[in-house]
């Protein structure tokens, strides 16, 4: 009866998972909205087939900065509730009372 645990795809992507899924629940507008640019700006010059190459590739540099943004914004957040001390370093003070306690 006991079933190993199955790994699902919140743990395997970690911490950026929602914004993964996210962006690819939206990457279909995000092409959309990138072909009409696309074929508006390139049609006449180029052809169908460089629009629709332009709006993939654009699709995708759109994704990859919404995720590395998103990540970004969650390693400052953190940085902020949990800080590390690495920015302000302890400094070794020398105080009277804790001489004559030692």
């Amino acid at each position: 009866m006991n079933r190993p645990y199955r790994r699902t795809l919140f743990d395997r992507l970690g911490p950026d998972a929602g914004a993964i899924v996210k962006v690819a629940a939206l990457s279909g507008l995000i092409f959309l909205f990138a072909l009409i640019l696309s074929v508006g700006l390139f049609r006449d010059r180029f052809g169908l087939l460089v629009s629709v190459l332009a709006a993939a590739a654009a699709t995708v540099a759109i994704a990859a900065v919404v995720v590395k943004v998103s990540s970004l914004a969650g390693a400052g957040f953190k940085s902020f509730i949990e800080p590390s001390g690495s920015s302000t370093p302890y400094t070794q003070q020398f105080s009277h009372q804790e001489a004559m306690a030692a």
